[in-house]
């Protein structure tokens, strides 16, 4: 079982099939980005975070768009 910190990198920087292969994880993962305050929302599980200043569009984004849940 992934880390949330790992998840969180795959969400952001991973390959698309690094990506899309979360959905095995067997935790509900859970992500909302809004780009217009640089804000990311991950869920995991019942851990949760929620990040500033998010400049760049993570990876997720590109790929299932900007709320998504596994």
């Amino acid at each position: 079982m992934m880390s949330f910190d790992d998840i969180e990198d795959v969400l952001f920087d991973g390959s698309e099939e690094d990506v899309r292969g979360l959905s095995g994880d067997g935790r509900p993962i859970s992500y909302a980005y809004r780009p217009s305050s640089e804000s990311f929302e991950l869920a995991v599980g019942n851990e949760r975070a929620k990040m500033h200043g998010v400049a760049g569009e993570p990876n997720c984004v590109r790929i299932f768009g900007p709320e998504h849940t596994f």
